[in-house]
């Protein structure tokens, strides 16, 4: 079952399921989407990754990734520049399925929610165990509760660390079996590992907060 969400897209940035980020809106069109979303009492909206080539469209409607975050606005501050400052909740990965035109400054789209899907059995075992043995390699110790993470959640917190470019991030970041996505961050992870590549450095932010 779809529903129509307003679009905030940036590049660089992926909203992850249960992540908190914050954002500044200062743009005449993202003042109007939160004007709309108060005024509806709706608190919902889309974060999509805008793909390579966006800046010849930018103030148009240039492509985004298929699969996207849908967030919801758990604070928002209006300060004396009408700019607004609000912090989203990621809430579940989504698949982009149609866009109209909306007839208002900003876009809205189409899309499917997709909830994490719970895997259990051997092969979610293996998996959660790799995933925290690579955490645990690139940290240099457990993170504390990591061990009860679901596996959609630390391949999550595996890919946000990463270093690697966007659109391989994308790559798995769209995957939607969660087994098949644990798979492919491990594969990014163990290319890292084959050139020595460990945490980013202090100098280079993760795109999201929570996990710096």
């Amino acid at each position: 079952m779809s529903c129509r969400l307003p679009l905030f897209a940036l590049p660089n940035l992926i909203l992850y399921p249960e992540a908190m980020i914050p954002l500044h809106l200062f743009e005449p069109r993202y003042l109007q989407l939160m004007q709309d979303l108060l005024a509806s009492n709706k608190r919902d909206l889309l974060i999509g990754t805008l793909l390579p080539g966006w800046e010849e469209d930018y103030f148009d409607a240039p492509p985004i990734a298929k699969v996207a975050g849908v967030g919801e606005i758990m604070q928002h501050q209006q300060d004396e520049k009408g700019n607004f400052n609000i912090v989203l909740r990621g809430k579940y990965r989504a698949v982009v399925v149609d866009e109209k035109p909306s007839g208002k400054p900003y876009r809205e789209v189409d899309v499917e929610e997709h909830p994490e899907i719970p895997i259990k059995g051997s092969e979610a075992s293996l998996a959660h165990a790799q995933l925290l043995h690579a955490i645990t390699s690139l940290a240099g110790a457990t993170p504390e509760g990591a061990e009860n993470q679901t596996l959609n959640h630390l391949t999550d917190i595996l890919l946000v660390h990463l270093p690697i470019e966007m659109d391989r991030k994308l790559k798995v970041f769209c995957e939607l079996h969660p087994i098949k996505r644990a798979t492919k961050v491990l594969e990014e992870f163990e290319k890292q590992q084959a050139v020595g590549r460990s945490f980013p450095s202090a100098t280079n932010e993760p795109e999201d907060p929570q996990w710096n």
